[in-house]
């Protein structure tokens, strides 16, 4: 009903009658269901390590460093150009007890870009059909797109008309499902962002992985 309401304008008055359901946080203080963010860094710093270990912690219910996971979800992460056997090793390497890894194997799902089959190249709204039928189906609240470059193939990085496309037909319809979507980018080695600052634009939150020398 509240978003049927919301299709046109309304009055502050009636805006404040709406019952509109709580924010749905999937990480306390970081982010909720159909919010999009971008964890980023330089080659080697650790980007897809803790991409994984944030999934982990969000499967099995865990806190994310002093971030509070309020429940376990499912999640799916999309890894656009690792080799499957690396992210297998990192996955054994969690040496996880018993009682987490039952949790982990019930709402960690995995979609490798190099052998999956209709892997969704997120510049074409065409080949999404599988993955939000994936994630609806199995009531997916985290997807985890690793990399933002190993899955687009636009014509020019540069342009914020293509980032605005992307915004369109992949980031939206992910809201609109109620799917967290979490992009996983490169900084230049300056330790700035590569193409347009558009694609943060649209992001909820954002991650920066760094380390010092020591």
């Amino acid at each position: 009903d509240w978003m049927r309401s919301l299709k046109d304008p309304i009055d502050a008055t009636s805006l404040l009658q709406l019952e509109i359901p709580p924010m749905d946080w999937i990480v306390d203080g970081m982010f909720s269901t159909s919010q999009v963010g971008y964890l980023y860094s330089g080659t080697g710093k650790g980007k897809s390590l803790n991409a994984m270990l944030l999934n982990y912690c969000i499967a099995t219910g865990k806190p994310f460093g002093r971030y509070r996971v309020p429940k376990p979800r499912k999640v799916l992460y999309l890894d656009g150009e690792m080799q499957p056997i690396e992210f297998q090793q990192r996955l054994l390497r969690l040496n996880l007890t018993d009682k987490d890894y039952e949790k982990f194997i019930s709402n960690f799902f995995y979609w490798n870009g190099l052998y999956g089959e209709e892997f969704p190249d997120l510049s074409d709204k065409k080949s999404y059909a599988k993955f939000f039928n994936y994630c609806v189906q199995n009531d997916i609240k985290l997807a985890t797109i690793d990399n933002y470059f190993a899955m687009t193939r636009m014509r020019n990085y540069n342009d914020p008309q293509e980032i605005q496309a992307l915004e369109d037909n992949f980031v939206r319809e992910a809201k609109k499902w109620g799917i967290a979507i979490l992009f996983i980018d490169h900084t230049n080695k300056a330790g700035t962002d590569y193409g347009s600052v558009t694609k943060l634009g649209f992001a909820e939150f954002a991650l920066k992985i760094s380390y010092d020398q020591e």
